[in-house]
């Protein structure tokens, strides 16, 4: 049996990746987390054993010569574990005791949020104790590490790869430049899931313990490079201190990664983060300041090599900015501009600190548009398609889109539709503990209210409520500390 089809990875390509990535000091969590940004649709168990380079017979072997667990492993029994919870049958505890120590583990690395979820109490507090990491030779005592709590008990943590040499005087530096890049990496596919409040910290320490000695020890000559990745990594710790519910925060980290990104020459970057910064102003209700920063990333954007993805974020930014100020024409055309540039041929070289903007994500910002101009059909329909395109691992995005689509459900007179959606996500956001997805939240469950006759939403707002009130969606900033 195999997994992933005709697109599914050749064991020489597995072992290409598996052997370049942990020269750069990867450790097999880390490239598991690779697989999994690359392939939305597997799950972790399959993940891991493509990291390890196995097919499902060679796992199967080593389970047999370690003589524990099941008398007999075979190959169609691994298969199983990696296909649930599609199908297949659901591994127990002592499997995956076996299963993380093969692959070099914890056994909640294993399970994504929902499956986790499916086990009891017991099972849970027992799987959060099995931890086979210390096997992989890359994993090391200098780690940057969170994790995160839900309703269904702690998540996945997350490792920064990092080295200690002679040079660092015992304090943690990466390997190469490449390691900064494959943090960024890791850093956003994890975001995606758990929103900005449980990296925060471990962003800000990465930046103060990785990045500022190399800049400021002369290690690395202050170079360019060097300067980006600092400007990229800031930038990434303003939207986590937005997620959080900390915008002056935000916009500190925004005003520093702009002088860093000018610092590196880097004007892409430089374009991205003032399409941050008009995001942000958006959400102070300074629709004029927000059209102005975008702008003048237009403006940067010409003095940097084109980038399609990068141009259509800022005309999309431009669009949202003209809809607040009810330019509606306007605004209609920076839409149409956005689309054409998605469009366009794609940029020879693009930043790699810079985030990437595709059509959900444009998707996403048009509905918006679309709501503040009354338009709930169109809002809809592009929510819609949000969540068509988004693959489940997007947690915070497809809640977003959710968010809106439950919000012009209800302005169309479909408060049932409405808590239907809103029902999907309830869990999800719990787990977030964003604080832009709350406020959106909030607005869901008064603009519910009207229709409390309603026996289904009579029903639903307990639970709209109970979400609200969840500790773990507090916007303290004890979650923002390691």
């Amino acid at each position: 049996m195999s997994w992933g089809g005709k697109d599914a990875p050749g064991r020489q390509q597995r072992a290409s990746r598996a052997h370049r990535l942990r020269e750069r000091g990867l450790t097999w969590e880390q490239i598991a987390d690779v697989w999994e940004a690359d392939n939305p649709d597997i799950t972790p168990r399959v993940a891991f054993r493509w990291t390890h380079n196995l097919t499902n017979q060679e796992v199967a072997e080593r389970w047999n010569q370690i003589g524990v667990g099941e008398p007999t492993m075979t190959k169609s029994r691994i298969y199983e574990f990696e296909a649930w919870p599609k199908s297949g049958r659901r591994p127990s505890v002592s499997n995956l005791e076996v299963l993380a120590r093969i692959y070099q583990t914890s056994g909640r690395r294993l399970l994504t949020v929902d499956e986790y979820a499916t086990y009891d109490s017991d099972s849970r507090d027992a799987i959060a104790k099995i931890d086979h990491r210390a096997l992989d030779s890359a994993h090391r005592p200098y780690v940057i590490a969170y994790e995160t709590r839900t309703p269904a008990g702690p998540r996945r943590s997350f490792v920064t790869p990092v080295l200690s040499s002679p040079a660092s005087n015992g304090m943690p530096i990466p390997h190469d430049m490449d390691a900064d890049l494959a943090a960024v990496q890791a850093f956003r596919v994890t975001d995606r899931q758990t929103g900005g409040r449980h990296l925060y910290s471990a962003v800000t320490t990465y930046l103060q313990a990785v990045i500022a000695p190399r800049m400021f020890g002369g290690r690395d000559g202050g170079g360019s490079a060097l300067f980006a990745a600092a400007g990229g990594l800031t930038e990434m710790a303003g939207w986590m201190a937005h997620d959080a519910g900390h915008d002056r925060m935000a916009w500190q980290h925004f005003s520093r990664s702009l002088e860093l990104a000018a610092a590196a020459d880097d004007h892409q970057l430089k374009a991205h983060v003032l399409a941050s910064m008009s995001h942000l102003s958006l959400r102070a209700s300074e629709a004029g300041e927000a059209l102005r920063l975008v702008r003048e990333g237009q403006i940067t954007l010409v003095s940097a090599p084109p980038s399609s993805e990068l141009g259509a974020r800022l005309f999309a930014m431009e669009a949202r900015a003209l809809a607040v100020l009810r330019r509606v024409q306007d605004c209609e055309k920076a839409i149409l501009r956005a689309e054409a540039a998605l469009d366009g041929a794609s940029a020879p070289m693009r930043s790699p600190w810079v985030s990437p903007f595709d059509e959900a994500a444009l998707s996403g910002e048009v509905a918006r548009c679309m709501y503040e101009l009354g338009r709930f059909a169109e809002v809809e329909s592009y929510a819609r398609r949000v969540i068509e395109l988004r693959p489940h691992c997007h947690v915070r995005s497809r809640a977003f889109a959710q968010l809106l689509l439950a919000a012009a459900l209800v302005r169309q007179g479909r408060p049932e539709e409405s808590c239907a959606i809103a029902g999907e996500m309830i869990s999800t956001i719990r787990a977030l503990a964003s604080s832009p997805v709350m406020d959106q939240l909030k607005e869901l469950t008064a603009s519910l209210a009207p229709y409390r006759d309603d026996k289904v939403v009579a029903d639903f707002l307990p639970h709209l409520r109970g979400a609200l009130a969840d500790p773990i969606a507090d916007r303290s900033d004890s979650d923002m500390v390691i």
